[in-house]
């Protein structure tokens, strides 16, 4: 076996630790044979055994003058997703929420959306508002090259990043030199190895039937895990993920108009297109627009918006323009002798508001 020689295996080679611990365990020879320091969650002669986590649904009071510094190790990835629940006291600043720390950078969940730095300096940052009062779910999901983040299940920016190999997770890192110290309450923040966007909305909705059938295999660090370093007295149920969550999501136009360019000779031009469709997981009980098709039209342009409201309501919009004019202009002519001539679209650049 790799790793042993003799002539019944019994004598350990110098390489015996290389690959023989798994998930992130270190290993160490004694007297001549491997053995394994497991990371937090895992043991087993070779850290191969999920250990059995008790699950917490406690929601955390973090307090920014009486930090608790909690950090907690996992086996290194490349691609990660970090979700939770958080709560602020206050918008003093720029609080972070947790960082995932890399081997050249640090990702880090703040109440502005995310910074990305490298040796403490920030390459990039986002200028993000939670839109709930009280409580708001949020959820980033990374790959190699990018990052999407999700605020109460909703998808809200797209940003790239470099590549990195992440190995802890530090929640309400009270040491950022750049951010304030987070002040308030936080809920069921795990790390997950793979998550897809249905998860991350059902997360959202019934946060607690989706933890309870969430595979295990998946989570990489348990709610339970941060909150262990934490008094018991910063701990109270029932947790904000036990409870259930309205629906958010949007009413998604299926079909809707093109913009349309008119030419009517009269004053009045009678203009008309085809209706917007919607499509929704609730059932949609209104739909207004500005202007209808059928209506008339006189010379000018016009901005046409549609809005659909649901039974939760969630209100999307449909835009797009009618432009009438009463000739339609030709290009000018013009000769090449007098060099290049520059033709500019204004119309598609004239938008009402009426």
């Amino acid at each position: 076996t790799s790793g042993y020689a003799g002539d019944e295996c019994e004598l350990a080679s110098n390489d015996v630790c290389i690959g023989y611990c798994s998930h992130g365990g270190s290993c160490t020879k004694k007297d001549g044979f491997p053995f394994c320091d497991c990371m937090q969650g895992w043991e087993g002669q070779r850290c191969e055994i999920r250990q059995q986590i008790t699950v917490s649904m406690a929601n955390l009071v973090v307090r920014s003058e009486n930090p608790v510094p909690s950090i907690v190790y996992f086996p290194p990835l490349y691609e990660f997703s970090a979700c939770g629940w958080v709560n602020f006291a206050n918008d003093a600043g720029k609080q972070v929420i947790m960082s995932i720390l890399g081997e050249m950078s640090m990702i880090s969940i703040t109440s502005s959306g995310l910074d990305l730095r490298e040796n403490l300096f920030a390459s990039w940052t986002t200028n993000f508002t939670f839109t709930n009062e009280g409580w708001n779910h949020f959820c980033l999901m990374c790959s190699v090259q990018h990052c999407d983040f999700y605020s109460n299940g909703i998808l809200e920016f797209t940003t790239k990043k470099m590549r990195d190999l992440y190995y802890a997770a530090v929640l309400a890192n009270p040491d950022d030199p750049l951010s304030e110290r987070f002040d308030g309450q936080l809920n069921q923040i795990e790390i997950y190895s793979n998550i897809s966007s249905e998860d991350v909305q059902r997360l959202y909705v019934d946060c607690n039937a989706h933890v309870n059938q969430l595979n295990p295999d998946t989570v990489v660090v348990y709610w339970s895990q941060f909150i262990a370093q934490f008094p018991t007295e910063d701990l109270y149920l029932p947790g904000q993920c036990q409870r259930t969550h309205p629906d958010r999501a949007k009413p998604i136009a299926t079909f809707y108009p093109d913009n349309q360019y008119i030419i009517g000779k009269d004053l009045l031009t009678i203009v008309s297109w085809a209706e917007p469709s919607w499509s929704n997981n609730t059932e949609i009980v209104s739909v207004v627009s500005n202007f209808r098709t059928g209506d008339a039209f006189s010379w000018g342009d016009f901005h046409v918006v549609y809005t659909a409201t649901d039974s939760s309501g969630n209100v999307p919009r449909c835009e797009f323009d009618v432009f009438i004019a009463a000739n339609e202009c030709a290009l000018p002519e013009y000769s090449s002798q007098f060099g290049n001539m520059t033709v500019q679209d204004t119309i598609s650049e004239q938008v009402g508001s009426y």
